[in-house]
């Protein structure tokens, strides 16, 4: 089965390394091959475009950040700058987002081009976060240290450790859940992937967990442990197979499996309304949470 991340297009350098324990490769949709260039050495990823859009997608995201550098400085800005968004200014993003469109796109093309446009400031807004978690984790260890060296003493109630601010909620996913998967979705499904491989799907969001098992109409299986759970629902032998490899890797990747009833052009083209163009290779939509 082909390892599929999603709905996100930033992964954390600790993750690819504890994802590469169980993978040979790991694919990953992406808006734009802009972002392609910022993993380094990253030969465990194979990424996909799509390529029927991608010179429109890069035109926009062109425009875009000119449009954002001009306005730097701006609402707009602050919010890259400042990991704690507030509602309004997210909803302020959103209708730049809906408002900025080529003029004259056709409608296949608008439903690729905003999720694209979407994907691309979510992913680095996402690493803009992960870059200042680690600064701040590397300000908090200096100031331990010089509490220690001044008072001999370990100090636990340190500016940055008792400080609300600097919490950082590791799940990108939670900001923009619907949007971040609807976006995805379109991706995937405007790609023909489905139809030439099996996919198990990947996602270190618990936030997009959840939302996919709400807005889900089809039964559902939640397992922890494949090799005690009762696993009657699921039919395909070589999918418990598969799982139950998993479970034997060091360190136990995956929290749960989240196992559908149903293949998954389905499974999530009924969360956006949109019926798939292809039937796929699959019967069940298997789920990896880590």
């Amino acid at each position: 089965m082909k390892p599929v991340f999603f709905p996100l297009t930033f992964i954390e350098k600790e993750k690819i390394k504890k994802l590469s324990c169980a993978f040979k490769k790991l694919f990953l949709y992406i808006p734009s091959e802009k972002i392609k260039t910022e993993y380094l050495n990253a030969d465990f990823l194979e990424f996909k475009t799509l390529e029927k859009y991608q010179d429109k997608i890069d035109s926009l995201l062109a425009e875009y950040i000119k449009w954002a550098d001009i306005n730097r400085g701006g609402e707009l800005y602050s919010a890259f700058q400042n990991k704690n968004y507030n509602q309004a200014i997210i909803s302020k993003i959103k209708a730049s987002i809906k408002n900025f469109n080529a003029k004259n796109n056709e409608d296949n093309e608008e439903e690729i081009i905003k999720p694209g446009l979407f994907l691309y400031i979510a992913h680095k807004s996402d690493k803009y976060i992960a870059e200042a978690e680690k600064d701040i984790k590397q300000t908090f260890k200096i100031e331990k240290k010089l509490s220690f060296e001044i008072t001999g003493e370990n100090n636990s109630n340190g500016f940055f450790s008792d400080n609300s601010d600097f919490t950082v909620n590791y799940d990108f996913g939670a900001l923009m859940t619907e949007k971040r998967i609807d976006s995805w979705i379109k991706f995937f499904l405007a790609d023909n992937l489905y139809a030439r491989e099996k996919l198990f799907f990947i996602t270190d969001s618990g936030a997009s967990a959840e939302y996919l098992k709400d807005k889900t109409v089809f039964e559902y299986q939640v397992i922890t442990d494949i090799k005690t759970e009762d696993t009657k629902n699921i039919r395909d032998k070589s999918l418990i197979s598969f799982l139950t490899g998993l479970t034997d890797l060091k360190g136990n990747i995956f929290k749960e499996y989240i196992i559908v009833n149903n293949s998954p052009e389905k499974f999530f083209g009924e969360i956006i309304g949109k019926e798939p163009e292809q039937k796929g290779m699959q019967d069940n939509t298997v789920i990896g949470v880590f």
